[in-house]
């Protein structure tokens, strides 16, 4: 529970740091007031003081839909410091802009941002390059006026993407994956008709030669060649007769016409139809509309000319609204006309928008029901770096665009650009990092690749795996593939402290005084925000039964909240103990905090170092640094060795002696015959054990080297239009 000593409110933490030392961490919180007169912050009152923060924050969701606002200050390190920045970026004099830029300055580090209005994404077609068909990347729409842009990582670069391969690659896989579950299908059915093998190994391999026997046997015709019925006729997919006919069965013929006007249709070059203009209604929603002209028909169209035609045209006065009929049929307005005629369309238009409202909005929650079962079969990934963003792509596809989103935070000087939109999902530690001034997640790259056990829970990591491998039932398919990924585990690092720190990488800081001056720029309405930290440097007292302890706290957390114009700080600071017993054995645990101001504590530090290089001309000697064998004692210990060969001594008997019996000897033996007995049954088993995973894993790089062997020879019969070959290469 958090304290308040001095203004700073104060959490004692218990737990293991990442070099496995425990400590307790004192985590210091106090909070600032951008002054409204002053450059310097000013604390809150110390009832308003908010403690350091229990639990990760969620503004505007949960951690399943949006990254994290601010996360928990108890944690027990941190590796460098943390800037984060809460808020919104203005369009400079709030007018919209299709572009600005906004930035921090916390000392002399700088970093920028690029804020875009929403844009567009439209698919191209892919064009034929030296005879094949490649793709184009895709248009970006210029941005859209915007006066405001929530500082969130959920408008950076980033989030989820589906994997679509194109039609051919899409059209060979399937045909693989049909062809691959048929004998999939027919391999175990002819494994769960042979009986139990007894030597315990695992039958696949086994099951699938019976499998290729059986299949050669029903194909084989009266004078020994196989793949033939018993008019001769070979029986898989486009099949020929003994003199040489091609034979097609009726769907297959079908399927195959279909297939060959289908590919016809895709080459058929259809002009693309223009776009239409859009306009925006009251809700703020984008519609496709006309040029304002009514649409008629050929029928109405004549009657209404016939009607012009016969009516009467008054003589125009000087001075009257002129009106022109055009044969036509449009109508030319003055001013007044012409306001009147918008004014009345606009309305028109409203009302149709309110009234059609809930139809758009049905026929939008449709069309994206739709689109989600279209790529319902495909894979969907997250972006590494931030799942919870936009404009992460790794498909050149057209209902994969028209469900992306672009940024509207960029990096300046890397911006997104259509020729790296579409990422390569091998190639995904490529993928950029968000831009901002937020909190990354937790499982981000590359903040998760510092995370780990703790020292403390590695030291049976080997043991546990060795445990675990052994309960595995390596006589199944699935058994023996989960054996040889821990055969292939390495042993995690260790927690790095770097992973606590939760900024973007560009806003962690080597260090902070905490006297630096801060500038944001175009992220306030006023548009600019200017202070300076409030240069204190705060030590950390504990008194924990046996005197008062002292250390410093170091910064480690800057949270700037541009909307309320406040400033958080949070300092840390480790004692270290031995064991939870002895924590347990504390009489009181007491945290206190002392506030020094930070120009006279560096003039402290200072003298004391000055004090210490200089000393007083007085060399101490530890006699723990001397050598085990002082030169001057070695004369001494030779002298001693000569007199102590290195023979055994030989030693008088004295006095009587009476023989001992001792009737448990038998016992005693006989237990260590048992224990002898079970350490070699113990290793006979390991034996086994063994022996019998190797042949597992043996058996299972068989396998799969087989079914990969087969998956390229299906994949290439089918792109080459021929039929798929029958396993095992029968004729």
């Amino acid at each position: 529970m958090a304290q308040l000593s001095g203004g700073y409110q104060l959490v004692l933490l218990p737990g293991e740091l990442a070099s496995g030392q425990l400590a307790l961490t004192m985590v210091v919180r106090r909070t600032f007031r951008v002054g409204l007169e002053s450059t310097l912050l000013e604390p809150l009152p110390d009832a308003d003081q908010p403690p350091p923060l229990a639990e990760d924050r969620y503004d505007g969701g949960d951690a399943t839909t949006v990254p994290p606002t601010l996360e928990t200050d108890l944690v027990p390190e941190k590796a460098r410091v943390d800037v984060i920045v809460l808020g919104k970026a203005y369009a400079p004099g709030g007018k919209p802009l299709a572009e600005f830029e906004c930035a921090l300055q916390v000392g002399k580090r700088r970093e920028a941002l690029r804020i875009l209005g929403p844009r567009q994404l439209q698919w191209q077609p892919p064009r034929k390059l030296d005879g094949k068909l490649q793709p184009v990347p895709p248009l970006f729409s210029a941005p859209q006026p915007v006066a405001e842009v929530p500082l969130s990582l959920t408008l950076a670069y980033g989030g989820w993407s589906w994997l679509v391969p194109d039609d051919e690659t899409l059209r060979i896989q399937r045909g693989v994956a049909a062809v691959m579950a048929q004998e999939a299908a027919a391999d175990a059915a002819v494994k769960a008709a042979a009986p139990p093998q007894a030597d315990g190994r695992t039958p696949a391999v086994t099951a699938q030669a019976a499998a290729k026997d059986a299949e050669a046997e029903r194909l084989r015709r009266g004078d020994g060649s196989e793949g033939y019925d018993a008019d001769g006729v070979r029986l898989w997919n486009a099949a020929a007769s003994n003199d040489g006919t091609a034979v097609l069965s009726i769907d297959e013929f079908e399927r195959r016409e279909l297939a060959e006007q289908a590919r016809k249709l895709r080459k058929t070059d259809a002009p693309a139809p223009q776009q239409r203009p859009l306009r925006q209604n009251a809700a703020g929603e984008w519609l496709e509309i006309d040029d304002g002209a009514q649409l008629m028909t050929d029928a109405a169209l004549a009657e209404m000319r016939a009607e012009l035609a016969q009516a009467p045209v008054p003589p125009m006065a000087r001075g009257d609204a002129e009106v022109v009929i055009n044969p036509d049929g449009a109508r030319h307005l003055d001013d007044a006309g012409g306001a009147e005629w918008d004014a009345t369309m606009r309305a028109d238009l409203a009302n149709v928008d309110a009234q059609n409202a809930g139809a758009r909005q049905k026929a939008a929650a449709e069309r994206r029901k739709a689109e989600d079962a279209a790529l319902a079969e495909f894979p969907r990934m997250p972006c590494p770096t931030n799942p919870f963003g936009v404009g992460f792509c790794i498909a050149n596809h057209p209902q994969v665009l028209a469900r992306t989103r672009l940024p509207q935070i960029e990096h300046p000087l890397t911006p997104l650009t259509p020729a790296d939109f579409v990422r390569d999902f091998q190639r995904l530690d490529a993928v950029p990092l968000p831009a901002g001034f937020a909190v990354l997640p937790r499982h981000a790259r590359p903040r998760i690749d510092r995370a780990g056990p703790l020292p403390s829970d590695l030291g049976g990591w080997q043991a546990n795996l060795d445990r675990q491998k052994k309960q595995v039932d390596v006589t199944t398919r699935t058994g023996a593939q989960t054996l040889r990924a821990m055969e292939q585990r390495e042993k995690p690092q260790q927690m790095q402290p770097g992973y606590y720190n939760c900024a973007l990488p560009a806003l962690q800081l080597a260090e902070l005084r905490g006297d630096e001056e801060v500038l944001l720029e175009n992220l306030t309405k006023s548009g600019r925000l200017y202070f300076k930290l409030p240069a204190r440097a705060p030590v950390a007292e504990l008194d924990r039964g046996r005197g008062v302890e002292r250390r410093d706290l170091r910064l480690d957390t800057l949270v700037i909240d541009a909307e309320k114009q406040e400033v958080s700080m949070v300092w840390r600071a480790q004692f270290a103990f031995g064991d939870w017993d002895e924590l347990a054995g504390y009489p009181h645990l007491v945290g206190n905090v002392l506030d020094w101001d930070a120009a006279e504590r560096r003039e402290r530090d200072d003298a004391e170092a000055l004090r210490r290089a200089r000393g007083d001309g007085t060399q101490i000697l530890d006699l723990n640094d001397l050598p085990p064998e002082p030169a001057a004692y070695a004369p001494v210990a030779r002298a001693v060795a000569a007199e102590q060969p290195d023979d055994a001594l030989e030693l008088p008997k004295m006095g009587s002696y009476v023989q001992a019996v001792d009737d448990g000897w038998a016992e005693r033996a006989d237990e260590a015959a048992a224990e002898a007995a079970a350490r070699r049954q113990k290793e006979q088993t390991e034996l086994a054990w063994r022996a019998q995973s190797a042949q597992a894993l043996k058996d299972l790089e068989a396998l799969e080297q087989a079914e990969q062997a087969r998956r390229v020879e299906v994949a290439a019969a089918l792109a080459a239009g021929k039929p798929v070959p029958p396993r095992g290469g029968g004729k």
